[in-house]
């Protein structure tokens, strides 16, 4: 199958270069010739595109440009056919507005890679959530069937639902491993008080099965990345803006800067 990824970031590579493996046709495109480099150097075809340029056909073109970006890229591909598929993290209901302005069904495909190992996590990946926004045309709904391949060719459970809640899926997941994180290492502090072994601690906690093991076996460290602090404070802006509290995410925040500056 053709496929085309916009965006040679992470997240673009791992899903490009884990496809191929599957021997699909991948095409990387990008506004930035450093970005496509390394797959360039693995011979894989690449496509240095401009604002406005020509875009490459395919059967199911992957967005995987920075979030500010993504609307921009998504209203230039309003009549490119094939399936039209986001992987950036977006705001929830950003794709429903993005497929009713431009009158066609948009689907959002969140990632849950690390930037250390994001092949590794895309191959090794359990699911594929799929959200779709249609406008709401019949012939709309025969899209999808493309890309819903592509994640069957891999043996991957397929979780359909709409693009809203992928979108907020991604969100809640985030946030839940950097509430995870920070509970472990409020614990840690505690325990340095107590004289006893954190890491002691968790192991022991964590026979139970109800105790998830996420951040109780490496603990001591705040969390960082691009993702976990960027969508922690995307979610406490999502419940400020609408008059709710979020006084866990909050703490969860506080916690993160007190182990910051415990590290420094």
């Amino acid at each position: 199958m053709r496929v085309l990824i916009l965006g040679a970031g992470v997240v673009g590579k791992a899903t490009g270069l884990g496809l191929a493996r599957f021997g699909h046709q991948v095409t990387f495109a990008d506004n930035n010739q450093t970005a496509l480099d390394p797959v360039q150097a693995k011979g894989y075809p690449c496509r240095l595109c401009r604002q406005g340029g020509v875009v490459p056909s395919a059967e199911v073109v992957f967005v995987c440009t920075p979030e500010d970006q993504v609307a921009a890229v998504v209203k230039s591909l309003k009549d490119v056919p094939g399936d039209l598929v986001i992987r950036s993290s977006t705001f929830p209901g950003s794709t429903e507005q993005l497929a009713i302005g431009l009158g066609r069904t948009i689907f959002h495909n969140p990632e849950f890679l690390r930037e250390q190992t994001a092949e590794d996590d895309f191959l090794h990946s359990r699911m594929a959530i799929l959200g779709r926004a249609a406008p709401g045309r019949a012939e709309d709904r025969v899209h999808g069937v493309m890309v819903e391949t592509l994640y069957r060719h891999m043996g991957l459970k397929l979780v359909w639902t709409t693009a809203t809640v992928s979108e907020t899926v991604k969100l809640v997941l985030n946030n839940y491993l950097a509430t995870l994180i920070s509970y472990w290492n409020e614990v840690h502090l505690l325990c340095d008080t107590l004289g006893v072994n954190s890491h002691e601690v968790a192991r022991i906690a964590t026979l139970d099965s109800r105790v998830a093991r996420y951040g109780a076996y490496r603990h001591g460290e705040p969390y960082g990345g691009r993702c976990l602090p960027k969508d922690l404070d995307r979610m406490i802006g999502f419940y400020t803006e609408r008059g709710a509290r979020a006084d866990l995410l909050q703490a969860v925040r506080a916690v993160n800067e007190l182990i910051c500056k415990e590290a420094k």
